[in-house]
């Protein structure tokens, strides 16, 4: 069984990763973290890769539960890439 620590350490790591980038990611993290309010309609207008944003959106569906749905389809229609990421995310959204 894993820690509830480890959960916590990786949403720091994500939260810090996605401040140092800069841009319309800093700006989600922001959101994420609290320290702006979170929009989903700015969420999913934001300018991030899609490879990057199908994931990010399904973390921001998690902590934004009333967005969930709306974050979620844009997931899914951003999710056509072929990879693991893919595989990963369709087993989460099922």
């Amino acid at each position: 069984m894993r820690s509830p620590w480890i959960a916590d350490e990786q949403w720091q790591a994500l939260l810090k990763d996605l401040g140092q980038a800069g841009g319309h990611e800093r700006l989600l993290g922001d959101m994420l973290a609290g320290r702006k309010p979170a929009k989903a309609d700015l969420i999913r207008r934001l300018h991030i890769e899609p490879e990057k944003k199908r994931v990010l959106l399904v973390v921001a569906s998690k902590r934004l539960p009333e967005s969930a749905k709306e974050l979620v389809q844009l997931a899914r229609a951003l999710d056509f890439s072929p990879d693991p990421t893919s595989l990963c995310l369709r087993k989460i959204l099922e």
